[in-house]
């Protein structure tokens, strides 16, 4: 069976544009929504039924997870920031995640969740992976023996996998150990 819904749009002249769904622990798909305005949204699939929550102002929402907790958090493209949303209240936090204040061309996006919840990232134009920690709040970007350009797309799977989007190569990151694996094999 298929079933198509059509998200509803903030903005009579908009079109909306979603973007990477993540089903949470509860059934709901959470989707970015990159058109303009851009939001974050739930839909309910039992009922047809959709929230909105509009982001203050364009952020480029890319890539969307939802935490043990049901906080969700999604990457931002414009203004590298994480976002943050408790559904249950609404309330909205989008972190910056150079602590520099040099936001340039870097784009945070594709989160994940890992097992002690940390929220890990591509900084897709920083040719990086990043972390969140939310206890302590801090953000922090490693930087790769062999560059991986354009770090596109994230899994976890024991340990944090990235794959290239304009090479055929891939990185991973042991985040027990901080450990880095060599390159065995080029394309």
């Amino acid at each position: 069976m298929y079933i198509e819904y059509t998200m509803p749009s903030a903005d009579p002249k908009a079109r909306p544009r979603g973007q990477n769904p993540y089903f949470d622990n509860d059934g709901n798909v959470w989707t970015t929504d990159r058109g303009s305005p851009n939001g974050i949204v739930m839909l309910d699939p039992r009922t047809a039924g959709f929230k909105q929550f509009l982001l203050p102002e364009q952020g480029g929402p890319h890539g969307i997870t939802v935490d043990a907790e049901g906080t969700v958090w999604w990457g931002e493209n414009a203004g590298f920031k994480l976002g943050q949303l408790d559904p249950k209240s609404g309330k909205m936090v989008r972190h910056a995640l150079d602590p520099s204040g040099f936001s340039g061309t870097r784009n945070g996006q594709d989160p994940i969740v890992d097992s002690k919840q940390n929220v890990w990232f591509t900084v897709i134009v920083g040719n990086k992976l990043g972390r969140w920690t939310a206890r302590p709040a801090s953000s922090s970007t490693g930087s790769r023996r062999r560059r991986i350009r354009y770090p596109y797309g994230i899994a976890r799977t024991g340990r944090t996998t990235s794959g290239s989007r304009s090479s055929c190569n891939a990185a991973w990151r042991d985040s027990i150990s901080a450990r880095r694996p060599s390159p065995n094999s080029r394309c």
